[in-house]
C-alpha cells in the first residue's frame, strides 16, 4: 500500500469515510461562505497602476506633495436644455448642489464654476463644478454610490422648488470606476445564471444520466465558494481587486468542472469493468474502483492543476498590482476546485456507487463506459491516421488563416463607458463629451517640480512656456495651470510668486511650495489612441524641450491616460520573458512526466499555433467590429483589443490547453507502455479520451462563453477569446493535429536521452 502515489492513498482515505468527509467538506464551504462578506469589504480600487512606472511617481507626488487636493478630483456636470447660466434660478441650483456635497465628510472642497473661466460651455447651458475629495481611493470608490445619490437629491429639490429643467451628475475616476465594477459584478452574476444551467445541460448529454451530471457541478461550485472564502480570510491582511469577483467564478468552475468529469469518466469504466451480472458493485469493489480512476484521472488534474498554477506564476512578474491579483486569484481558484476533486470527489463518489447510474436519459446507452471506450472515436483517430500530412497540413492551414488577423493587433485600454452610459455617471460624461471634450472629465496631469527651493518667477515662467506650448497643440482641448487659470472675463496675467496666493491658483501649488501641477484636458477620450499619443509627445518631446531653458526643473507626466499607457508599456515589454518563463518551467514538467522531448515540444508548438489563432480570432470580431451585433457591443471605442488580454491570454489558454494535453497523451502513453505500439496507442487514447475532452470542452466554453453577455469590454475580450481558444483547441488541435503528428512521430514520440532518465528519477 505505501508503494502506491500519493493521489490514490488520499483517495482510498476519503472513500473510506466518505459521510465524515463530504460533512467537512460542507463545514468548510459554510465557513467559506461567512468570509465571502470580508473580501467584499476589502475590495481594492480597479486602478491601472504600475509600480515603479512614471504615472505612479505623479500619483505619489500628488498624494504627498498636494495634501490639499486629496485623492482625485471630479466635477459636478450640469445641463439644462431650457436655461442658461445667467437665469438665477439655474444658479441657484448650480451653487446649492455644489455647496451641499461640500458639507459631505467625503469632500474636501468644491470649486464653483463661476470663480475660474472655462467651466461654463460656449452654450451656457453647461456648468462644471470642481469637487476635492477626501480620504483614500479605497473608500471613495466604494462612497461614490452614495455620493452620486447626494447629488441627484439635491438637484432634484432644487428642480421642485424652482419648477427648473436640469441635470445633474458627480463624475470623477473613481465613479467611473465603481460603476464599471458594478456592472461587471452583474454581468457576471446574469453569466453565471446562464452558464451554469447550460453546463449542466451540456454534462446531461455528455453523461447520459442527471446524477453523473450533478456531481462535477457540486464539486465546482465547493470549489469555487471555498476560493472565496480563502480570498476572503487573506482580505483581512491584504485587499483585492474586485476584478476576481468575475476570474474566481470563471476559472473555478471552468476547472472544476473540467477536472471532475475526467475523473467521473474514469470512475464509470473501472466501476462498469468490476460490474458481475446485474448485481450492484460491493462496497469494496467501489472503493478499489474510485482509486483505479484516481491513479490515473487524479494523477492526470494534479498535473494538470501543477501546469496551471505554472502558467499563472508568470503574472507575477508584472509590475502591476491588478494584473498579479488577477494571477493569484486563478491560481487560489484552480487550487481549491482542485482540492475539491481530489478529496470531495471521491468521497461523493464511494457514497454513490453504483447509484451514480441513476437518473438515464432515454436517448443514453443501456451501460456505462467500458475499457474498450468509445468506437466511434477509435474509428475517427484510424482515419485521420490514414492520411496524417494531408490532415496536418489541412489543421495547420486552418490556424494560420484564423491568426491572419493577429498581424494587424493593436493594443490600447478601453475602460468601458459604453457600458454605463445609461447610469448616472455615464450621463454626466456624456454631457462633459458635448459640452466640452470626451477627455475633460479626466485630465493628464504634469507636476513640475524644482530642486532649488521655493518656485521662482523662472519656474512660473516655464510652466507658462509649457502651458502655451500645449495650447497650440490640436489633440489638447485645455489646460489649467498657475499661469492659465483666471476668473471669468479677465484676461489672462503673467503668474507671479505672489499671485500663487490666490485661491485658486493656490491649489495648484504644493505644501512646500516647491511643485506645481498642470491639469491637460485632451480633446479626445482619456482612453483613446490619440490621448495616449499625446502623454508620448508630452514625455518625448514637449516636457523636455520646454524645462530645458530651467535647469533644476523637471516635469512628469501622470493621470489614468499616462497609466494605462505605463500598463499597455508594462504588459507588452514583459510578454516574451513571461512567456519565455512559462514555457521553460512547463518543459521541464512535462518532460519529468511524459519521460518525453517530442511530446512537450510538440504540445508547446501547437497550444502556440491554438493561441494566435484564438488572437486572431479576437482581434476580427473586437478591433475590427465584426459580430458586434451578435455579441452586443459597438467596437471598444479605441478600435484596439485590451492591452493586458495577449498576457492574461496567454497564460490562461496555455493553462487549460494542458490540461487536455495531458488529459489525452497520458492515455495513450498508458496504453503506449502496453502495447509498444504507437497508432495502436493513439487509437486507444483517443477512443478513451475524445468523448470525455469534448464534453468538457463543450461546458467549458459554455462557461468562459456566458461572459460575453457582460456589457463591459474587457471581460467581453476575455470571455470570447478563452471559449474560441477552447472550441479551437478540442476541435482542430486536439482531435486532428495531434493525432497526425503522433502518427508522423512514430516511436520517436517516446524517445529520451540515457541522461535525461537518470536525472528524473
Amino acid at each position: 500500500m505505501n508503494s502506491e502515489p500519493w493521489v490514490v492513498r488520499l483517495a482510498r482515505s476519503m472513500a473510506a469515510r466518505p459521510a465524515l468527509v463530504a460533512g467537512c467538506w460542507l463545514l468548510v464551504v459554510l465557513a467559506a461562505v461567512s468570509q465571502i462578506p470580508s473580501f467584499t469589504e476589502h475590495e481594492t480600487p480597479r486602478t491601472a497602476r504600475v509600480e515603479g512606472s512614471e504615472s505612479a511617481h505623479v500619483e505619489h507626488l500628488l498624494s504627498t506633495a498636494f495634501p490639499h487636493l486629496g485623492p482625485e478630483a471630479g466635477v459636478i456636470a450640469f445641463h439644462s436644455p431650457t436655461v442658461t447660466v445667467d437665469d438665477p434660478r439655474y444658479r441657484t441650483l448650480i451653487t446649492g448642489v455644489a455647496l451641499g456635497l461640500q458639507g459631505d465628510p467625503a469632500v474636501q472642497r468644491t470649486v464653483s464654476p463661476f470663480s475660474v473661466a472655462g467651466r461654463v460651455s460656449a452654450d451656457r447651458h453647461t456648468a462644471l463644478a470642481g469637487v476635492l475629495f477626501r480620504g483614500d481611493k479605497d473608500a471613495l470608490q466604494r462612497e461614490a454610490p452614495r455620493l452620486q445619490d447626494v447629488v441627484h437629491r439635491s438637484a432634484s429639490l432644487f428642480q421642485r422648488e424652482a419648477g427648473l429643467e436640469a441635470e445633474a451628475y458627480l463624475v470623477s475616476y473613481s465613479g467611473v470606476f465603481s460603476e464599471i465594477v458594478a456592472q461587471e459584478q452583474a454581468g457576471t452574476r446574469r453569466a453565471e445564471l446562464i452558464g451554469v444551467p447550460v453546463a449542466l445541460l451540456l454534462l446531461l448529454l455528455a453523461t447520459g444520466g442527471v446524477v453523473a451530471a450533478c456531481v462535477p457541478v457540486l464539486v465546482a461550485a465547493a470549489g469555487v465558494l471555498v476560493a472565496f472564502g480563502t480570498v476572503g480570510a487573506l482580505s483581512a491582511f491584504t485587499g483585492f481587486d474586485s476584478t476576481l469577483e468575475t476570474i474566481i467564478p470563471m476559472m473555478g468552475l471552468a476547472l472544476g468542472i473540467d477536472y471532475s468529469l475526467f475523473v467521473v469518466s474514469r470512475f464509470r469504466a473501472e466501476q462498469a469493468a468490476r460490474r458481475t451480472g446485474r448485481e450492484p458493485p460491493s462496497p469494496a469493489a467501489v472503493r478499489e474502483a474510485v482509486a483505479e480512476a484516481m491513479r490515473h484521472a487524479g494523477t492526470t488534474i494534479t498535473l494538470s492543476g501543477v501546469v496551471f498554477v505554472l502558467g499563472m506564476s508568470g503574472l507575477l512578474f508584472i509590475q502591476a498590482p491588478t494584473i498579479r491579483q488577477i494571477g493569484v486569484g486563478a491560481m487560489i481558484a484552480a487550487a481549491c476546485t482542485l482540492l475539491a476533486g481530489l478529496t470531495l470527489l471521491p468521497a461523493l463518489l464511494a457514497l454513490l456507487g453504483h447509484r451514480l447510474e441513476k437518473g438515464r436519459m432515454p436517448w443514453a446507452p443501456g451501460r456505462s463506459p467500458t475499457e474498450k471506450g468509445s468506437p466511434r472515436c477509435a474509428a475517427f483517430a484510424r482515419r485521420v491516421m490514414r492520411r496524417p500530412v494531408l490532415v496536418g497540413v489541412l489543421t495547420v492551414g486552418a490556424l494560420c488563416l484564423c491568426a491572419l488577423p493577429t498581424l494587424n493587433l493593436r493594443l490600447g485600454v478601453d475602460l468601458g463607458v459604453p457600458a454605463i452610459e445609461g447610469q448616472a455617471v455615464g450621463k454626466g460624461q456624456h454631457i462633459i463629451e458635448e459640452a466640452f471634450a470626451p477627455g475633460r472629465s479626466m485630465p493628464i496631469e504634469i507636476v513640475y517640480t524644482t530642486a532649488h527651493g521655493a518656485l521662482t518667477q523662472r519656474d512660473l515662467d516655464a510652466v507658462d512656456r509649457l502651458g502655451a506650448r500645449l495650447a497650440q497643440d490640436p489633440a489638447v482641448h485645455s489646460v489649467d495651470s498657475v499661469a492659465t487659470l483666471t476668473a471669468p472675463g479677465a484676461a489672462p496675467v503673467r503668474a507671479t510668486p505672489a499671485s500663487l496666493r490666490i485661491t485658486s491658483k493656490r491649489l495648484l501649488v504644493s505644501a512646500d511650495a516647491r511643485s506645481t501641477v498642470l491639469s491637460v484636458a485632451p480633446v479626445a477620450a482619456s482612453d483613446s489612441s490619440q490621448a495616449t499619443e499625446l502623454v508620448t509627445r508630452l514625455r518625448a518631446r514637449i516636457v523636455p524641450e520646454v524645462l530645458a531653458d530651467a535647469p533644476g526643473a523637471r516635469g512628469f507626466v501622470g493621470g489614468l491616460t499616462a497609466a494605462h499607457l505605463d500598463l499597455s508599456d508594462e504588459t507588452t515589454g514583459k510578454l516574451w520573458p513571461v512567456i519565455a518563463f512559462v514555457l521553460l518551467l512547463s518543459f521541464l514538467f512535462l518532460v519529468a512526466v511524459f519521460r518525453s522531448v517530442l511530446v512537450p515540444v510538440k504540445a508547446f508548438l501547437m497550444n502556440a499555433l491554438g493561441t494566435l489563432a484564438a488572437y486572431g480570432l479576437t482581434v476580427w470580431v473586437f478591433q475590427s467590429g465584426h459580430l458586434a451585433g451578435l455579441l452586443g457591443f459597438t467596437g471598444t471605442g479605441t478600435g484596439t483589443i485590451q492591452a493586458f488580454l495577449p498576457l492574461l491570454t496567454f497564460v490562461f489558454l496555455f493553462a487549460v490547453s494542458m490540461d487536455y494535453e495531458l488529459f489525452l497523451v497520458r492515455r495513450i502513453q498508458e496504453a503506449w507502455r502496453r502495447t509498444g505500439d504507437n497508432t495502436e496507442a493513439v487509437v486507444e487514447g483517443m477512443a478513451h479520451t475524445a468523448v470525455p475532452i469534448s464534453a468538457a470542452a463543450a461546458v467549458m466554453t459554455a462557461v468562459f462563453g456566458s461572459f460575453v453577455l457582460v456589457d463591459v469590454v474587457e471581460i467581453k475580450q476575455i470571455g470570447f477569446a478563452l471559449a474560441v481558444a477552447v472550441v479551437l483547441d478540442v476541435t482542430l488541435v486536439r482531435m486532428l493535429l495531434l493525432p497526425a503528428v503522433m502518427r508522423l512521430a512514430g516511436r520517436a514520440n517516446w524517445w529520451f536521452p540515457r541522461f535525461g532518465r537518470r536525472a528524473v528519477r
